[in-house]
């Protein structure tokens, strides 16, 4: 892959390795922005179906009862 993004866009070795480094700190980033997210769809099928209980995730449960967020709780813990 080094070698085809050399010939392909004109790249020292450096700069192909830098290239590579940036996309996959791009898409870790992207990921890092989806999973509040797809916590946050999660945790609203659960209250619209009724299924959140303490049984069912007491960690989540607890910070969500004592006014605590779902982003914030899982950062401060």
């Amino acid at each position: 892959m080094i070698q085809y993004l050399q010939r392909r866009y004109a790249l020292s070795r450096k700069g192909a390795m830098d290239n590579i480094k940036g996309m996959l700190c791009c898409a870790l980033q992207n990921i890092s922005f989806m999973l509040p997210v797809g916590l946050l769809y999660l945790l609203v099928g659960d209250v619209m179906r009724g299924t959140l209980t303490a049984g069912a995730n007491p960690v989540l449960c607890h910070r969500l009862c004592r006014g605590g967020t779902v982003h914030r709780g899982l950062y401060t813990a």
